[in-house]
């Protein structure tokens, strides 16, 4: 009998540590932003709904397309993306994260959150453990996620943004939230 439970307990553990989001596709809007304080006072806020997440049975990928992340200015979109990300080189952000490391909510419904750690890279340049916070919602066949973290753009090589006296901050705020579908 031991046997047999233990057998059965090993497989509802494969089972809930499956791949997270295998079979679940983005849908509805997604959204990455970042927000940036700046000096002698204020904020940059940009924001951008090119947002996929790959799945690879043990890593989970957030990608972020920063070719068309905006702040609302275009001219401060220009530098943002010309000078300072240098889009055409580096044309997006990923986090990487352990696919052990989320922790989804059991049954038709509920809600986990917790802190991990993941690799950031943005502007060709990792950082790994990367802390972060985030929430997973499920209501049937359907995951609302939303996560955060901050990063410091100096230690992706980012030149600190600076334009007719206003600069920012290297500490940016980091967020995003998508919906998916359990296909």
């Amino acid at each position: 009998m031991f046997r047999h439970l233990s057998q059965r307990s090993f497989f509802l553990a494969v089972l809930v540590a499956l791949p997270a989001f295998a079979g679940w596709t983005v849908s509805g809007e997604a959204k990455a932003a970042f927000k940036g304080k700046t000096t002698p006072m204020g904020s940059i806020d940009g924001a951008t709904n090119e947002l996929t997440v790959k799945d690879d049975g043990k890593t989970l990928t957030f990608v972020v397309s920063l070719k068309n992340m905006t702040t609302g200015i275009g001219l401060r979109d220009n530098h943002m993306r010309d000078k300072f990300l240098e889009v055409q080189k580096h044309p997006e952000a990923k986090l990487e994260v352990p696919l052990d490391a989320i922790k989804m909510p059991a049954g038709e419904s509920g809600s986990t959150s917790g802190e991990a750690k993941g690799v950031f890279t943005v502007h060709g340049q990792s950082k790994k453990d990367v802390p972060f916070k985030y929430t997973v919602t499920k209501k049937g066949k359907a995951i609302e996620v939303a996560g955060s973290f901050n990063v410091n753009v100096k230690e992706h090589g980012i030149e600190i943004p600076s334009y007719l006296g206003v600069t920012m901050k290297p500490d940016v705020a980091v967020e995003t939230s998508f919906r998916a579908v359990n296909q």
